[in-house]
Parts: C-alpha cells; sequence; structure tokens
C-alpha cells in the first residue's frame, strides 16, 4: 500500500472517460429546447397559402415556431440577465466563436454554404460585425 495514501496526496484517478475540456463558450448557448432560427415578427396566417380544406401551409407553424422561440429566447436572456450576468456577457461576446463553430460544421452542406459565405464576407468586410450565422 502507498504510504501516502490518507495523507492528501492524490495517489489515483478513476474514470475520466466522459470528460471534455472545451471552451468556455461552448457552455453559454441556449438550451436545447430554445435553440432554433431566428424570426423577429410574427407570421401572419393569412398571407400563407391554404389547401382546399382551408388548412394552413406548414412553413406558416415552421415560421410561428421560429417566432415563438426567439420570444422565449429573449425571456430567458432577460432573466439570466438578473440571475447570473456574467452568463449573459460571456454569452453575447462570444457569438463570432459559435457562429464559426457553426460554419465549420456545416461547411459541406449545400444549402448552407451561400450563407456561410456571405457570413464570411461580412466578417471580412467588418460590414455588421454583430451579424450572426
Amino acid at each position: 500500500m502507498d504510504s501516502s495514501c490518507g495523507q492528501g496526496v492524490l495517489t489515483g484517478v478513476a474514470d475520466w472517460e466522459c470528460i471534455s475540456a472545451l471552451p468556455l463558450w461552448i457552455d453559454y448557448q441556449f438550451p436545447p429546447v430554445l435553440q432554433g432560427k431566428r424570426l423577429d415578427e410574427e407570421p401572419i396566417k393569412s398571407t400563407y397559402p391554404h389547401d382546399e380544406n382551408g388548412a394552413v401551409d406548414e412553413l406558416y407553424w415552421e415560421h410561428l415556431e421560429n417566432y415563438e422561440l426567439t420570444q422565449l429566447r429573449r425571456i430567458f436572456l432577460s432573466e439570466m440577465t438578473k440571475l447570473e450576468p456574467r452568463w449573459v456577457e460571456i454569452f453575447k461576446s462570444s457569438q463570432r466563436q459559435r457562429d464559426f463553430d457553426l460554419a465549420v460544421t456545416n461547411c459541406g452542406h449545400s444549402f448552407l454554404i451561400r450563407r456561410i459565405c456571405n457570413w464570411l464576407k461580412d466578417m471580412d468586410s467588418g460590414a455588421d460585425r454583430n451579424a450572426s450565422l
């Protein structure tokens, strides 16, 4: 038996298998239930196509969900500002890192490549430093 046991000297580590060492900004994101596309204006149901039975197009429901998630994220940030202002500060200051990670993760998706290229041009030109991907 190791003679240092019981004297405050680390002699072993058990099960570090699921431990990660990641940048702080990765943890400062909206909870998964609040993640989605941003939509600031409420969709107007009557402006969407309807089928022969009067049911509105699925795109309306997608836009409505995005709008409602945007509203919930605002509430979340407002509450986090009261409860943990440092979290909000780190969250806001790390948007570019999250966007860069999203761009790298999705650069192989043909339907996102134009959006990523436009974002990169904006970042390169300094056109809108607050724009997000």
